[in-house]
Order: C-alpha cells, then sequence, then structure tokens
C-alpha cells in the first residue's frame, strides 16, 4: 500500500479543505518514505489520526472532540476525511469518511444548557461562602472575579441565577467582568 493523498476538512487544525500530497517521490534505492516534521502543534499527530480514522473508523466522540473549534463555535461541525492510496496491484482505492451531527441545531443548545448549568453551581457556590471581609477604607477583599466573555449569548437570556450572582456577589468578593465585541450587546 502506498499513500498518495491525504484530504481533511474541518478537523483539528484543518479549519478549510486541505488536500496533502502524500506521493513525494522514492529513495535511491527505489523504496518510497515520507518524512513528516514539523514544529509543536503543526499538525503531525493530526496527519496520522486522519490516516487512523479514515482506514479504521471512529466514534463520532472521539471526531467531535477533534472538530476545529473556529468551525465548531460558528456552528460548523461537519468533518471530512479521505485518504487516497494505491494497492500492491496498482489499483488506487479513495476511501472518504464523513462525520456529521444529526441535528446540527441540538449543539447550540447543549451548549446553552451547559452554560446555564456552570452559572447556576457557581451560584449555589458562591451562596455558601460567608460575606467577604471589609478591609480598611471599607472595600470587600475580591476573592474571585467571574468572567463571562461573549456577553451577548449571556445578557438577553434572563437567566435568574447569572442576575443573582451580578446582584449578591458584590457582598461574597465575587467580581463579575462581561465582556462582549460591541457595546450595544449590553442594550438588552
Amino acid at each position: 500500500m502506498i499513500f498518495k493523498r491525504l484530504t481533511l476538512q474541518n478537523f483539528k487544525s484543518f479549519k478549510d479543505r486541505q488536500a496533502i500530497n502524500l506521493d513525494l517521490g522514492h529513495t535511491a534505492d527505489g523504496k518510497k518514505v515520507l518524512l513528516i516534521g514539523g514544529m509543536n502543534g503543526g499538525g503531525k499527530t493530526t496527519l496520522l489520526e486522519a490516516v487512523n480514522y479514515c482506514l479504521y473508523g471512529a466514534r463520532n466522540e472521539q471526531i467531535f472532540d477533534r472538530i476545529n473549534r473556529q468551525n465548531l463555535h460558528s456552528g460548523n461541525a461537519n468533518v471530512h476525511l479521505e485518504l487516497c492510496f494505491e494497492t500492491d496491484d496498482c489499483r488506487e482505492v479513495v476511501i472518504q469518511r464523513t462525520w456529521q451531527p444529526n441535528d446540527l441545531s441540538k449543539l447550540p443548545a447543549l451548549k446553552e444548557l451547559v452554560a446555564y448549568l456552570i452559572i447556576e453551581r457557581f451560584y449555589r457556590e458562591m451562596s455558601a461562602l460567608p460575606d467577604s471581609e471589609v478591609g480598611e477604607e471599607t472595600f470587600r477583599q475580591i476573592r474571585t472575579i467571574l468572567v463571562i466573555d461573549e456577553a451577548h449569548n449571556y445578557l438577553g437570556q434572563k437567566n435568574q441565577f447569572l442576575q443573582k450572582i451580578v446582584r449578591e456577589g458584590r457582598s461574597k468578593g465575587i467580581g463579575v467582568f462581561f465582556a462582549s465585541q460591541s457595546p450595544n450587546d449590553y442594550n438588552q
């Protein structure tokens, strides 16, 4: 078996469709050898995983963990891998593997549920804390700063636990920082 081409799309660091030529030549004695080198995080292991998944398949959980994070956050959870190789009798074989969720709309709902449960848990743990000590000049000591990034995703939800954290957190020494791309996100 001689690998010819590997194509990856939305798989780990390979965000866009990328075909990699694996048939690059011969050694002096006619053997085909391919060396893959690169920096840490450059995708060397990703290539080996992709070959493995093409040949042997993978469980959905394994693939979901390897979806390109930028694409996943924008709602694209489809993964495509393709391996082209030549058999010993010179036949070309192409194996294509594609994974896509049954219902893409379930992913954001799952993320919202997880965020809600984390915020609820944070509130319950905060509620169990004693009030933060008041230091000199009547300033409370800060225990924790809760950072909510992409705040526009949470402000419009009217999450009762987030509202309580904002209202009651000061006495517990909890600071809340909302980060967003636009000042208009805070008009909710």
